[in-house]
Parts: structure tokens; C-alpha cells; sequence
């Protein structure tokens, strides 16, 4: 609901609104969730686990792949213009 409002909004443009609406989401629900999740997030097993946890090589380069693509496509919108318009 949060995003929409944000969405319509002439002043922010997509990608910026939907940052800042999930900004404002996390403000607000983190002092809620975040006492629960606190202990788990504190507990050195569970902190051992996450560091266990490596990409395969197939899913670095799937990342990368994603990085470039939004790299090569930003560029070639700010050469074209905000809208694609020359």
C-alpha cells in the first residue's frame, strides 16, 4: 500500500520510490520483528551456518550476468534519454 502511495508520486521515479517506501517499511517493522529474531541472529551456531553457506560458480556467474545486463541497459537509456527518446 505503502509503494503505490509512493509510486504515485511525480516527484520520486520508480526505482526511487520503491526504495524509499521499502526504507520506511523496514523502520517500522524492524522494532516489531526485531527482538524476536534477535536471538537467533546472536547465536554463534547459527552465525557458523551462514558462513558455511558459498555460491556455486554457476550462481556467481548468474549474478554477474544480471549485473551486466542492468549495466549495459542503464547506459544505453542515459544515451537515449530518460524516456528512450533521442
Amino acid at each position: 500500500m505503502l509503494a503505490d502511495r509512493v509510486a504515485e508520486r511525480p516527484q520520486l521515479s520508480g526505482i526511487d520510490g520503491l526504495a524509499a517506501a521499502r526504507l520506511i517499511a523496514a523502520a517500522v517493522v524492524t522494532p516489531i520483528g526485531g527482538w524476536q529474531a534477535a536471538p537467533a541472529l546472536l547465536d554463534p551456531l547459527v552465525l557458523l551456518a551462514g558462513i558455511g553457506v558459498v555460491p556455486a560458480w554457476a550462481e556467481v556467474a548468474g549474478v554477474t550476468s544480471v549485473i551486466a545486463g542492468v549495466a549495459v541497459h542503464r547506459q544505453a537509456r542515459t544515451a537515449q534519454g530518460p524516456l528512450g527518446a533521442r
